[in-house]
């Protein structure tokens, strides 16, 4: 503990200085100071190699919290967020290490009373009492934090964790039947470029209440600017057949009126052979753009 104690007290406030100077250039001399310092170097890159890992694995905001959330759930998260927060709180008390010295100085032993973690049992009553608020607000955080701002329809990091849910689920064998559809919103670079970027936002949303109003059963993501992604169960995966061709049939009848215009493929999940979700959107991927050329030959606008 006395080896744990002098490392803290090392680290933060006055001690980092304090500590450094009166002790270990005391015991240790200027080349064993500067090793002990080598070695702490070295200890933070790890750490700091550990957080930019973290932030390139889960880049949204939330920090610790939400790494911890997504790999073990929510009540790991908490937990990590709160005694991270603890944590936290203690170093801002130790950082001002320097207001105790002054008063020592100036004031002797006036305010040197109390013991020093008689909070912490209410601080551990706090926690205890709010853990459902803090679950329930991480939960309507993660449903804001899914959903595309433009549409309303779930947005590609939304994707991504179902994502991964589903390859899981593949994985050890306990998916179910669904099929998967890829939509390319067909002529939008035009628009941006003729009529500008509110006119491009609008047909996008309209686009998105044709995919809607199409899978009604099935969630939709936005997975890129023009690009959506349904995965269609139940009802809609056994009727999967008659609503892709009931967007083509309504895409191609927008081509004349003006209307929203989607090139859609479509792939089912092959059990057995598909080992990621990713090996099903490759073929549904392939089929969007058949569609697209097919479209294209019947006056449709591309990219192209």
């Amino acid at each position: 503990m006395g080896a744990w104690a002098l490392a803290v007290g090392t680290s933060i406030g006055w001690g980092s200085l304090v500590v450094t100077a009166n002790t270990y250039l005391a015991q240790s001399g200027p080349m064993g100071s500067v090793i002990g310092m080598v070695i702490g170097a070295l200890i933070m890159l790890v750490i700091a190699w550990n957080y930019a890992y973290m932030m390139r694995s889960y880049p949204e905001a939330g920090g610790v919290y939400t790494y911890t959330r997504e790999v073990f759930g929510y009540d790991q998260g908490f937990l990590a967020a709160w005694f991270l927060a603890m944590v936290y709180f203690a170093i801002l008390w130790a950082n001002a290490t320097s207001l105790p010295l002054f008063s020592r100085i100036f004031f002797g032993d006036v305010f040197r009373f109390g013991q020093l973690y008689t909070i912490f049992g209410f601080s551990l009553l706090i926690m205890l009492t709010n853990h459902s608020y803090m679950n329930r607000r991480a939960k309507e955080s993660e449903a804001i934090d899914s959903i595309d701002p433009m549409t309303g329809v779930k947005n590609k990091h939304a994707y991504i964790m179902n994502e991964k849910n589903m390859d899981t689920a593949i994985t050890d064998g306990s998916a179910q039947e669904f099929s998967l559809v890829v939509c390319d919103v067909n002529g939008l670079k035009k628009i941006n470029d003729t009529l500008g970027h509110k006119a491009g936002d609008d047909y996008i949303r309209e686009a998105c209440r044709l995919v809607c109003g199409t899978f009604k059963h099935s969630p939709v993501y936005r997975i890129g600017g023009d690009e959506f992604a349904v995965i269609l169960t139940g009802h809609d995966y056994t009727s999967r057949e008659g609503l892709v061709q009931e967007l083509h049939d309504q895409s191609v009848a927008n081509i004349g009126m003006g209307g929203a215009v989607i090139s859609a493929g479509s792939s089912d999940y092959r059990p057995g052979q598909d080992k990621v979700l990713q090996d099903v959107f490759d073929r549904a991927d392939k089929k969007m753009y058949e569609e697209k050329q097919a479209l294209k030959n019947l006056g449709a606008v591309t990219r192209d």
